[in-house]
């Protein structure tokens, strides 16, 4: 019986992702300059996700879900609009219980739906105020979508870009929905203090007075529990045709606030990064440095930490860790819409004392595949990782393989 539900979500998925592709061709070739439509605009996303995560001690993860995204967002009226988003998630074949734990679907393997978005928007000009159930992207808190829903976050913020390349942001959040929730919790709930309800300030501000430099500062305060700055510069110097050099710091500052509800602490890193661009490709090399004391906080969303990659974060206390990259556009030698990239991370941590942890390497490739043509709108992403731990600490070895087919379409302005 499971077998055949399941069948007939595999063809309703498939069936819709060969409807939309000439319907997306069709959108294509319309006036890029006719008016929105009066009704609003939906955009909808399929996803397809597998997932094998194998340990070389506590065993396999392993899941295969199908997922529907559906956003609408009204057309404004004298500066107010609304918008809704709904998500769903749900297993195909590969769920059993025994290999739970890749957070592609709820506890046991089991499908989820979720209302992860309904906010009404205030415009008046360049300045905006959404309340409600939302995305927010930030350094610290953000949509970290890498499994089949993003985080979304219950509040209010307001945006302001009046200032020329200069954006503001203020917000004050309640609640936040993390991948596979069906229900919104308190902030510090989801930081792990049961039975509190403490919400997040937050302020920040994005800088850009040329095009070669950006300049980014953030401040986050949960109420009773922590706060957390994040600083960010960005320079960029032309060296040439189809040259480039990015030079990047980052700091991170988190200690207690308040009634400390998770105890006294003092945590931060900081980082320096350089990027060359050359024609199609692009090379990168990082080092961050984690303060010995306590292992830095991050419950609301993905790290920015430059050598956080596609498994580990490099964010526990004393951590020292260096990361190079390569990147390759294969459009510079005619394969429209193939991209790749790989990533290895070499990190080092305390071998004695509280905070001893394991040393570790890992290695990623990802592999991307943006469709042309009539299915314009559907991209493919292979990803790899192994991950080496020092087993003598209490490391362990693993590896992980992933297969990600994503289909984006739009009806209306």
């Amino acid at each position: 019986m499971r077998r055949a539900v399941r069948f007939k979500i595999l063809i309703t998925f498939l069936a819709g992702l060969a409807l939309l592709a000439p319907a997306s061709a069709w959108s294509q070739e319309q006036d890029p300059a006719r008016p929105p439509a009066g009704w609003g605009r939906l955009d909808l996303k399929g996803r397809a996700y597998f997932l094998r995560r194998d340990f070389e001690k506590s065993g396999l993860q392993e899941s295969l879900a199908l997922g529907l995204w559906a956003t609408y967002q009204s057309p404004e009226w004298r500066g107010l609009s609304l918008g809704l988003a709904g998500y769903t998630s749900q297993p195909f074949l590969v769920d059993d219980p025994a290999h739970d734990g890749g957070s592609l679907l709820a506890g046991g393997q089991t499908g989820f739906s979720a209302l992860g978005q309904a906010w009404l928007q205030g415009r008046v000009d360049k300045t905006s105020l959404r309340v409600g159930r939302q995305i927010l992207e930030t350094p610290l808190i953000n949509s970290y979508d890498v499994k089949m829903v993003p985080v979304t976050l219950e509040g209010a913020v307001l945006s302001d870009a009046s200032f020329q390349g200069l954006q503001l942001t203020a917000g004050h959040l309640t609640g936040i929905k993390p991948w596979t929730d069906t229900a919104f919790q308190p902030m510090s709930q989801a930081a792990g203090l049961a039975g509190s309800e403490e919400p997040v300030s937050l302020a920040g501000a994005l800088w850009q007075p040329s095009s070669d430099l950006t300049l980014q500062a953030w401040e986050y305060f949960c109420h009773q529990f922590m706060s957390m700055f994040y600083a960010q510069a960005d320079l960029t110097w032309p060296l040439g045709r189809d040259i480039s050099l990015t030079a990047s710091g980052q700091f991170i500052d988190e200690r207690d606030a308040g009634r400390a509800l998770a105890g006294s602490f003092n945590a931060g890193q900081w980082g320096l990064k350089l990027d060359l661009g050359w024609g199609g490709w692009i090379f990168t090399g990082a080092y961050t440095s984690a303060r010995p004391d306590h292992d830095i906080e991050n419950p609301w969303g993905s790290y920015p930490g430059w050598t956080s990659i596609m498994e580990e974060d490099s964010d526990r206390a004393g951590e020292d860790s260096w990361l190079a990259a390569v990147a390759y556009d294969f459009s510079r030698v005619g394969i429209k819409g193939l991209s790749a990239y790989t990533m290895h991370t070499f990190s080092r941590t305390p071998d004695s004392g509280p905070h001893a942890s394991p040393d570790q390497t890992e290695h990623d490739l990802t592999v991307d595949y943006r469709f042309q043509g009539r299915l314009q709108g559907m991209w493919l992403r292979l990803r790899a990782a192994h991950v080496d731990q020092d087993e003598a600490l209490g490391g362990e070895d693993f590896t992980d393989y992933r297969v990600i087919l994503n289909y984006d379409f739009s009806l209306g302005g």
